[in-house]
């Protein structure tokens, strides 16, 4: 009888071994998602324009006016610039591993303003003309994509996209035989933004940024009707002036929610 328990026993203990194990899968990485998920911040910078000349022309009865010293046409120095801005920004960036895909729009409202002035020999001499081209911009926005590589806290990214502002030019003239003319064409552009930046995360839901753009709102054109003893006359000047400028920001961004853990 003894034997019998123990051979069957042995039996058991055998089949035991002989099942399959379940195989146990390790614990899934943790991945942490830094830059996850919508954001808002405040920013604010400089910006100058890029030097364009200023060229002026004039015409009568439509056609360039050309006489003497005058070909029709001069360039009255170079419209330089600067100013600065302030706003604000908002945005959602998605993440995977260590690249960051993101869209991102923002408003500036600010005071960039360029000028140039210049007299030249006109017709006969002693006679003269005087030319003054300004140009101003009082907001502007963008809206863009942007595409980085992150390093723990730190990101490094490019942007680029649409851009818009408002673009104010004058054109202000008058020469020794009496004849003046006043000119200013205010108008919403659009246009391009390119630009690159970087981002800290100094805290779970906040971060500092430090960013570069240049902005291009294509070409404009002013015209302006010459007067002379106070009526309107058949001559005419225009202008077109370039409306691109370059900015540098600082900012800061709140994360909505602080970082994202997700598990794979």
């Amino acid at each position: 009888m003894a034997g019998a328990i123990a051979s069957l026993a042995f039996t058991g203990v055998a089949s035991a071994a002989d099942m399959p194990v379940k195989y146990k899968a390790p614990p899934a990485p943790i991945v942490s998602c830094t830059w996850c998920g919508f954001y808002a911040g405040v920013n604010g910078g400089g910006a100058w324009f890029d030097d364009g000349s200023a060229i002026v022309n004039e015409t009568t009865a439509g056609v360039p006016f050309i006489s003497g010293t005058w070909p029709g046409a001069g360039n009255f120095g170079n419209l330089r610039g600067s100013g600065g801005f302030g706003g604000g920004q908002f945005g959602y960036n998605w993440q995977r591993a260590q690249w960051v895909f993101g869209l991102e729009t923002d408003i500036q409202g600010g005071d960039i303003r360029g000028s140039t002035a210049a007299t030249l020999p006109y017709i006969v001499a002693p006679n003269t003309v005087t030319v003054g081209v300004s140009e101003r911009i009082d907001w502007f926005g963008t809206l863009r994509g942007r595409v980085g590589y992150a390093w723990n806290n730190f990101l490094l990214y490019a942007t680029g996209g649409l851009a818009y502002g408002d673009v104010r030019t004058n054109v202000a003239y008058s020469d020794t035989f009496g004849f003046t003319a006043n000119g200013t064409n205010t108008s919403t552009r659009a246009g391009y933004a390119v630009g690159a930046g970087g981002e800290w995360a100094i805290a779970p839901r906040w971060s500092i940024k430090v960013e570069y753009q240049y902005i291009n709102l294509g070409r404009q054109t002013t015209n302006a009707t010459e007067f002379f003893a106070g009526a309107p006359t058949t001559f005419a000047i225009n202008t077109t002036t370039r409306d691109d400028f370059h900015t540098v920001r600082v900012g800061i961004n709140y994360r909505f929610g602080g970082p994202v853990v997700a598990k794979y």
